[in-house]
């Protein structure tokens, strides 16, 4: 019984690190996406700085009327990277939105596996559970045993010769079986 107790706990605590392994790099994610999010924005910025620079350097020489299709074409230009800096925030803050959820659905089953395996440790923890369980087993075991010899009954009825020893120089002696049982050394 302490053997599969030992391979309930392992097997707990291995989904518990895949769940902390998991949620570790879910939020590695997010901050990288956080950090690109900034980055944008100070694309951004940078590119609203160098449109409100070029319009007054253009004012400033007075050459507005000359430069204006320049200008319009940059200014069409800045607002082209506005908008797809724009769209790569919605983009991420999408990205950031399913990360959230999945990160919930881990911290939740995460959550319900701390409670089973303190649920397994409370239950299996006391003399009278344990010994609810090994009788389970006991009971288990005397059912094969019995059904295995039922069986092998059975067979060797079948192979009887009706009453006769020797049939085609063959005894039809029921055959002694012999089982041998080697115990398992725990580790």
């Amino acid at each position: 019984m302490a053997k599969g107790q030992r391979y309930l706990i392992a097997f707990l605590v291995i989904i518990a690190l895949f769940s902390s392994v998991k949620y570790i790099q879910l939020r590695e994610e997010k901050r990288q996406l956080l950090r690109d999010v900034e980055q944008i924005w100070s694309k951004i910025s940078d590119l609203e700085n160098e449109k409100d620079e070029l319009a007054q350097e253009l004012e400033k020489r007075g050459l507005v009327d000359v430069f204006l299709g320049l200008a319009k074409e940059k200014v069409s230009e800045v607002d082209q990277r506005l908008i797809e800096a724009k769209e790569t925030i919605i983009q991420l803050q999408l990205s950031m939105a399913e990360l959230k959820g999945e990160k919930e659905k881990l911290n939740v089953e995460a959550k319900r596996l701390r409670d089973e395996k303190a649920w397994l440790e409370k239950r299996f923890h006391s003399v009278r559970e344990l010994k609810q369980a090994i009788r389970a087993i006991k009971r288990e075991m005397y059912l094969v045993k019995s059904d295995m010899s039922k069986r092998i009954e059975m067979l060797s009825a079948a192979d009887g010769n009706c009453g006769y020893l020797v049939k085609d120089g063959k005894s039809t002696y029921k055959r002694k079986v012999k089982i041998s049982v080697i115990p398992v050394t725990e580790k």
